[in-house]
């Protein structure tokens, strides 16, 4: 499931001859990739969505897999949506219904509000 889940969230986009292509503003042209779920995980092991939580709920090692793979799928709609790979709409609808996040002042589970997960995310992107 890990592997499943540790996936670069972007590609810069190179030439052919494997130079970086960039916009007309200056700014790297970035390929988001294919958003991993646990829907598509579960067909890659020929069960449904719920046969994947109710493993999780009874093997614990499982069940922390899955945290992990939820905060790597987390991180993968937080990076491309500030590249902008990701419409910005839908970046907050999918933190907030699926990763616990809210608006303002409100915090996360990880006690970070939604401001200070993105700066701190920010913060390890490229220039």
């Amino acid at each position: 499931m890990i592997d499943f889940f540790s996936q670069e969230p972007f590609e810069v986009v190179k030439d052919e001859m494997g130079e970086i292509c960039y916009t007309q503003s200056g700014k790297p042209i970035f390929k988001p990739i294919k958003y991993p779920t646990m829907d598509m995980f579960a067909k890659s092991l020929g069960v449904n969505r719920d046969t994947i939580f109710e493993w999780a709920s009874v093997h614990k090692e499982f069940g922390k897999a899955k945290e992990n793979a939820i905060e790597l799928a987390k991180n993968i709609v937080i990076q491309n949506g500030l590249i902008g790979a990701y419409n910005s709409t839908f970046c907050i609808f999918m933190c907030k219904a699926n990763f616990g996040m809210r608006d303002g002042g409100e915090m996360d589970q990880q006690g970070d509000s939604v401001a200070e997960a993105l700066n701190k995310i920010a913060d390890k992107l490229p220039d």
